[in-house]
C-alpha cells in the first residue's frame, strides 16, 4: 500500500529527521510518498481533500499555527489522520478539537515514533477515489471528485455543479444529481439545492454559508436539514 504523508514542520532538520524515520519503515506492505512543508500557508495552498492519508503537523509554527491550520484541514477532509508534533505536551491536548489521533513530543526518538506508527498504519485504509460522473446518461462522461463539489443547484432543466475551481452546467434534474451524491454525504437543504456539508462555514437562520456562497434553507426542509447535518457531524 502506498501511504501519502505530509510533514508540516518549520525546522528543516526536524522535518528531514522525521522523513528518514518514515522511510525506514518501508517494507513489503507499505511504501511512502512524503511531502514536506515549512509553513501552514504553503501547506494549505497545496492541500486538497483526499490527497494525504496522514499528516504530521508542528503545533508551534510562525504566522498561522498548526492547530489553526488543522482546523481548516479537518473542515475539508474528515478521514485524514492528524498527528501533532510539539516540544510541550500540554499543547497537544488541544488537538482533540480536530480529532487528532496522537502527538509526538520533541526531540524525535525513533523507537517512540515506530511504536506510534505501528498503531497508526492499521488505521490507514487505501482510499477509494470518490469520483462522480456528472454528465447525463448517454453523454460523454464528465468525471469530477466528490470532494471538489461545494453544492449543486437546479434551474428549470439545468443542473449546476459548483466546484472549488469551476462550475459545470448539465441537463438533468436535481433528483438525478442527488442519487449520485447521497453516498458521499451530500445533504438537501431546499427543493432546488443539495450541499457538501464539509464546506459549511456557518448557518444563520435560514441561510447556510459555504465559503463565499450563501444558500437558502427551505422552510419546509429546515428540520430535516438540521437532522441530516447533525447525523453527518456525529459520524
Amino acid at each position: 500500500m502506498l501511504v501519502n504523508i505530509a510533514i508540516l514542520e518549520d525546522q528543516q532538520e526536524q522535518s528531514d529527521l522525521l522523513k528518514s524515520y518514515i522511510t525506514a519503515l518501508a517494507d513489503a506492505n507499505h511504501s511512502f510518498n512524503i511531502s514536506q512543508y515549512r509553513s501552514a500557508e504553503d501547506f494549505l495552498a497545496d492541500f486538497s481533500a483526499g490527497k494525504f492519508h496522514l499528516i504530521f503537523a508542528d503545533i508551534q509554527l510562525k504566522l498561522m499555527d498548526g492547530l489553526s491550520c488543522m482546523e481548516r484541514v479537518r473542515s475539508l477532509d474528515r478521514e485524514i489522520i492528524i498527528v501533532f508534533l510539539t516540544s510541550m505536551a500540554q499543547f497537544a491536548v488541544n488537538g482533540y478539537s480536530v480529532d487528532a489521533k496522537d502527538f509526538i513530543v520533541k526531540p524525535l526518538i525513533y523507537d517512540v515514533f515506530a511504536r506510534k506508527m505501528a498503531r497508526l498504519l492499521p488505521m490507514i485504509r487505501e482510499r477509494t477515489p470518490r469520483l462522480v460522473n456528472i454528465a447525463p446518461s448517454g453523454n460523454t462522461p464528465e468525471i469530477v471528485s466528490a470532494e471538489d463539489i461545494i453544492f449543486v443547484e437546479v434551474f428549470t432543466h439545468s443542473v449546476i455543479y459548483h466546484l472549488r475551481d469551476k462550475d459545470y452546467e448539465v441537463y438533468g434534474s436535481l433528483k438525478d444529481a442527488e442519487q449520485k451524491l447521497l453516498p458521499y454525504d451530500f445533504i438537501r437543504c431546499s427543493r432546488n439545492t443539495i450541499i457538501n456539508p464539509a464546506y459549511i462555514t456557518g448557518i444563520h437562520e435560514n441561510t447556510v454559508l459555504l465559503g463565499d456562497y450563501q444558500v437558502d434553507i427551505g422552510s419546509t426542509r429546515k428540520k430535516a436539514f438540521l437532522h441530516d447535518l447533525n447525523r453527518w457531524m456525529n459520524k
